[in-house]
């Protein structure tokens, strides 16, 4: 099994040192680049990756009487002198990279026990908290399109919808707020991990303000849905429907479905207010990101008999 994610991690190379794989033949798999960053076959893969480790160590013995180079020329006799020393550099930056990549999420760690509200209780909840921020930078939402919708499922009509302000961070929902519920699922699970990473990175929403308000989402279960990826994976989990719900529930009363303000807020007690008095105005939506017309009044029946 090690062995086979050696290899597997070796054909697919990195950033710096890309691969390509040609498959058959005699040398069973040559790979151009990767991890030694020379020609040589998948079949010698697990050899490289224990000369990666041993060269590694070599860099960090102590160099009294040449003894770095001693060592490297019994282990790489295969090599030449100019050879040995690119290798060495190449391990030795990448050991490097490591080292400051540690460095950082350690840094980070102690930000978020500082700073993050609420207070992490503990050093795992703060490197949940740092995953969850690590995914969703992975999250690309460059080419998210919220017109591109189709039928991904069903919320189970059993379930227990989002209850709480999909408006006003950390609040109980307001008196004006949207209580139908859109039970066909117009997005793939893509598309609202999406939604969640531009709700939660440029407005007044956090990341635990979001997983609370679908009515107290443990940490780990959101960390389980963005760890996916793929249009269908997740679509089984509760996070899909609770967000595509979420989300709806802002678009039905006229609001940006993945950008936040205290404009937000404003808006719709606004709107209250003009419906107890209706000569203040005619409380009719604003601005906000529009759908195509969907039927938000369909009763079980109806969705039934469009489903089969």
């Amino acid at each position: 099994m090690v062995q086979a994610q050696i290899v597997y991690r070796d054909a697919l190379g990195d950033d710096t040192r890309p691969a390509s794989v040609l498959l058959g033949g005699d040398m069973g798999g040559k790979v151009s680049g990767g991890r030694l960053a020379r020609d040589h076959t998948l079949a010698d893969v697990p050899n490289h990756f224990c000369r990666d480790q041993i060269m590694g160590y070599i860099n960090q013995m102590e160099d009294e009487d040449g003894k770095k180079d001693v060592a490297r020329a019994a282990v790489f006799s295969d090599l030449n002198p100019g050879e040995k020393l690119a290798y060495s550099a190449a391990i030795a930056q990448k050991t490097e990279e490591m080292r400051q990549k540690e460095k950082e999420e350690e840094n980070r760690l102690d930000e978020i026990m500082d700073t993050h509200k609420p207070k992490p209780k503990s050093i795992l909840e703060a490197q949940n908290i740092l995953e969850q921020e690590t995914l969703l930078d992975d999250i690309s939402d460059d080419d998210l399109d919220l017109a591109q919708r189709g039928s991904n499922g069903h919320i189970d009509y059993d379930m227990e919808g989002v209850y709480k302000s999909v408006v006003k961070p950390g609040a109980e929902r307001l008196p004006n707020e949207e209580t139908r519920r859109s039970f066909i699922i117009e997005l793939d699970c893509d598309q609202l991990r999406a939604c969640i990473k531009r709700f939660t990175r440029g407005g007044i929403w956090s990341v635990d303000q979001f997983r609370l308000a679908l009515g107290g989402v443990p940490r780990p279960e959101l960390t389980k849905f963005l760890n996916r990826k793929g249009r269908r994976d997740g679509a089984k989990m509760r996070m899909f429907a609770l967000s595509w719900e979420f989300f709806k529930k802002r678009e039905m009363m006229g609001l940006d479905m993945v950008k936040s303000s205290e404009d937000d807020i404003k808006q719709i007690e606004e709107r209250g207010k003009k419906r107890q008095n209706p000569a203040a105005g005619d409380g009719n939506p604003t601005t906000g990101k529009k759908a195509r017309p969907v039927d938000l009044t369909a009763d079980e029946s109806d969705l039934e008999s469009k489903s089969a």
